[in-house]
């Protein structure tokens, strides 16, 4: 897939990044618009006509992703493991750090409290100082006692990169485990 950082919408032609960073910091500008020359040089450098051109095409590298992952579906019971499911960074993802980790079970627990890590494979490093958890008889970690709390230090994905949601506590009975993880890029 290509990245519309790397590519233009319709194109074959690579936009070498150092030209996309010039654009970005150009539209960044409040005063500048897009009309006149600035838009004539623009569609020159990208060899664009009017009728592909879009800003977004050119500079929507995505600010943010959410990925909600269904760990469990809803009628199997949640159990204690690692790697549980494990997902692979894109490379639209490249860069991005984790700002928030959430978690839901479709059958709530009746004891105990499931309690989710999510963990870089390939950085070989825990991805949250404090882990997801759910609290007994709530169907989401939105209420929970104690909040997840990311670790910035190990917060940050690149592409290719194994990311794996560990189930260190199944709580007793629940099901159907959906985990959301939501990035950004860096500010």
């Amino acid at each position: 897939m290509k990245s519309s950082l790397q590519w233009v919408k319709g194109k074959d032609r690579p936009i070498p990044r150092e030209e996309v960073e010039d654009i970005r910091r150009s539209l960044e500008n409040p005063q500048q618009t897009y009309g006149g020359p600035w838009l004539e040089w623009l569609k020159a450098r990208l060899a664009l006509e009017p009728p592909d051109f879009l800003a977004e095409d050119i500079l929507a590298r995505p600010l943010e992703a959410i990925l909600q992952i269904k760990v469990f579906a809803d009628t199997d019971t949640v159990t204690i493991g690692d790697g549980k499911i494990i997902i692979v960074v894109s490379d639209d993802m490249d860069g991005m750090n984790l700002v928030d980790a959430d978690a839901a079970v479709t059958t709530v627990s009746s004891s105990g409290t499931p309690t989710v890590q999510i963990r870089n494979i390939t950085q070989a490093a825990d991805m949250l100082t404090t882990r997801i958890t759910i609290d007994v008889s709530e169907f989401t970690s939105y209420t929970a006692a104690t909040p997840p709390v990311v670790d910035t230090a190990n917060d940050d994905v690149a592409t290719g990169n194994l990311i794996a949601v560990d189930v260190d506590v199944a709580g007793t009975g629940a099901k159907g485990l959906i985990v959301t993880l939501s990035f950004s890029q860096p500010s």
